[in-house]
């Protein structure tokens, strides 16, 4: 619903008439980007929650030229957003102007001087498309091709791909460490921290430290309370979803004695692959008090139905149908599946993001074997 909104309002931003005039206390936006007649600047206020604001609108000329002077830019993470439906992503600390040029059919391409800490920007995302590759995509495209789907290789790459994904997770954050530290730069990079408090806590308070009066650093602040709150010894919020057939499932109304709270997705590999495992802990635990409560993050229901009839997920599951645009995701601190969490009766948390053998051995210890 948030995306129908946002497409909603970023068309009615490409049809408004006039931004307001010039004025000296403002940001010019001057430019040539080819391939657009017009463009939407849009500010990220929180990208915890994907929360943004529409700041103006920008006529371009037919031969690709643009001026306009918009309010003041605040110290933020912004986007030009095209009719095209494609985007550009650029931060900004402080502008009295700032020029684009490159071309909307290819927002990669577009360049913007005026904002230095931008380029530590663009080489945070360079980084982070080379470690995804190398780490992730590498393994992905493994286990796509791999023949023999029920091998315990093919089982392992699906084991290597998680694994992997957290490593990367780490090395973004140990880049954001050593090359961002107090710069603007380092609030798009948020949404990709590992989930571990006491690695990302002297960050955030030496970037509050630097930056009191941002409000970015208010954003940054919910991320790591947010962390805390789901990490090993906090206590889960609560969820109430609905299920297929639209009734209201509470996830406190559900938990047993040991609950694995699974986010999940008919189109996330790794959670398909881990169907088989699930199965034999609910068949085996449930009469010790073992409960699962699964979350689906999908865009069409169908396909959820299906996902879960052919994996056979007999447990309580609930769906939003905005993917990981929804309120139990933000409120878990997810950004990426798998992910879940291992909780005790009183929901405190005692693992997450722990699968196969490791989710295996820890329910067995729990509950005995």
């Amino acid at each position: 619903m948030r995306g129908i909104i946002l497409s909603i309002l970023l068309s009615a931003a490409f049809f408004a008439v006039g931004c307001g005039p010039d004025s000296p206390e403002g940001t010019v936006l001057k430019g040539n980007i080819s391939g657009t007649n017009a463009i939407a600047v849009t500010r990220v206020d929180d990208l915890n929650r994907k929360a943004i604001t529409i700041v103006g609108r920008i006529n371009v000329a037919a031969d690709g030229s643009f001026s306009e002077s918009l309010d003041r830019f605040e110290p933020n993470l912004y986007e030009l957003n095209f009719p095209n439906g494609k985007k550009m992503q650029f931060v900004v600390e402080s502008a009295e102007s700032l020029e684009f040029r490159g071309d909307a059919s290819r927002p990669e391409t577009i360049r913007v001087k005026g904002a230095p800490e931008n380029e530590k920007f663009l080489k945070y995302e360079e980084f982070r498309k080379e470690s995804l590759e190398r780490l992730v995509k590498s393994v992905r495209k493994q286990i796509e091709e791999f023949p023999d789907k029920s091998s315990l290789e093919y089982e392992r790459l699906g084991r290597l791909e998680v694994t992997n994904y957290n490593k990367h997770r780490l090395e973004l954050l140990d880049f954001a460490k050593k090359n961002l530290r107090n710069s603007i730069a380092l609030y798009p990079t948020l949404t990709r921290w590992p989930y571990d408090a006491e690695a990302i806590e002297p960050i955030v308070r030496e970037f509050e430290n630097a930056h009191p009066e941002w409000k970015v650093t208010a954003v940054v602040k919910k991320k790591l309370a947010t962390v805390k709150q789901t990490s090993i010894g906090g206590t889960v919020p609560n969820i109430k979803m609905r299920d297929e057939n639209g009734t209201v499932m509470s996830l406190y109304d559900v938990k047993g004695k040991l609950t694995l709270v699974d986010f999940w997705g008919s189109w996330c590999g790794p959670c398909r692959r881990e169907a088989n495992t699930l199965s034999e802990l609910y068949a085996k635990y449930k009469p010790k008090g073992f409960e699962i409560y699964g979350v689906g993050l999908e865009k069409e229901l169908e396909l959820w139905k299906n996902a879960k009839a052919i994996d056979k997920r007999v447990w309580p599951n609930v769906v939003s149908l905005r993917e990981l645009d929804t309120d139990a995701a933000y409120d878990y601190g997810i950004t990426a599946l798998p992910a879940n969490f291992l909780i005790d009766e009183n929901g405190k948390i005692i693992a997450r993001d722990i699968h196969d053998e490791e989710l295996v051995a820890k329910v067995a210890e729990i509950l005995g074997g």
